[in-house]
């Protein structure tokens, strides 16, 4: 078998970055470390600054990724280095071309604050090769929500996707984004309140989606999850967290600051991947514990002015604008 048939058998593995050189150094570290890295593809996408602010931070990450070219631990090191600023989803929409261009049949994804245990790897293609074939499974997940109420002590599908490690399918993933682009979930779920009555309960998101009902920004990961609940998608999720956030430290775009998140430790031992006729599935609402009240009267409020209150919209953005400037 040659070099790039080898190179082509794995996921490329992309990572994303912007200014956070302590992030990603951290992010590549825990890669290397996991087992099973060296046979791996690394695809990192450095996005150039918006404002001069950030030019030093991104000149001392682009100095650290032209120093991995030079010395790493995986198969293959790559980095596209933008000449300008294009933002996060275009940054990973060019990773995932250049992955395509090395005929990778499937991908990685996370982007710099993410750490990953010993067996992450593992655990990733297992799952990629066990449900390639289950047009309903989507993506693999590395992390497991600490707010699930966990009913299986091995792995398990469920009805939510996380963007804090996950790999995908190429051909399955490109289905998807197309199914996304085509159809607004958001505005569906706020058009049927049954379904909005039980999402409300266990997603600190519902705030969101009058906002993303009216293009006013993405959030894929939100819409992907919203897209599960009605079309009835799954992932696959180990049974502990294989993957850390330590982007919860307030250095992220809509993180925020989350101390309980940002202290959790990926898994370092070994989890077990059932065959897909003998793996249990959860919907969400079955496994997740209810979140704050304040979170839940946020969705609400966000609800009823959107709906029921005219210019409903122009209030919520005037309140996001108030809010930011405290």
């Amino acid at each position: 078998m040659s070099f790039l048939d080898l190179l082509c058998d794995k996921a490329s593995i992309i990572v994303t970055v912007y200014d956070r050189y302590n992030h990603i150094r951290e992010c590549l570290e825990s890669l290397e470390a996991a087992k099973g890295s060296e046979n791996y593809h690394v695809i990192v996408g450095s996005d150039s600054p918006y404002t001069e602010n950030h030019i030093e931070k991104i000149s001392t990450v682009r100095e650290y990724l032209l120093e991995k070219e030079k010395s790493h631990g995986f198969k293959k090191f790559t980095v596209i280095y933008h000449e300008k600023n294009i933002g996060p989803d275009e940054n990973f929409d060019a990773c995932i071309a250049l992955s395509k261009s090395f005929e990778h049949k499937s991908f990685i994804m996370m982007e710099d604050d993410v750490i990953v245990g010993s067996y992450f790897l593992e655990f990733i293609s297992d799952g990629l090769s066990k449900f390639e074939r289950d047009e309903s499974v989507i993506a693999i997940n590395g992390y497991l929500d600490p707010n699930l109420i966990n009913k299986s002590s091995v792995s398990f599908l469920y009805n939510r996707f996380s963007a804090y490690g996950f790999a995908s399918w190429h051909k399955k993933w490109d289905r998807l984004q197309e199914r996304r682009m085509s159809v607004n979930y958001a505005s569906k779920v706020l058009s049927d309140i049954n379904i909005f009555k039980k999402i409300v309960k266990i997603s600190p998101h519902t705030k969101s989606y009058p906002f993303l009902a009216e293009n006013f920004y993405k959030a894929a990961d939100i819409e992907i999850g919203l897209m599960m609940e009605i079309e009835k998608l799954w992932i696959l999720a180990p049974a502990v967290s294989l993957t850390a956030n330590r982007g919860m430290d307030g250095s992220g775009l809509r993180s925020g600051v989350n101390d309980d998140l940002q202290s959790m430790q990926p898994y370092n031992e070994k989890i077990h991947v059932p065959d897909p006729s003998n793996i249990a599935r959860y919907r969400l609402e079955e496994i997740k514990k209810h979140i704050p009240l304040e979170y839940i009267l946020q969705g609400w409020i966000s609800f009823i002015i959107y709906k029921y209150i005219p210019f409903g919209f122009q209030i919520l953005k005037h309140l996001r604008v108030i809010k930011k400037s405290l």
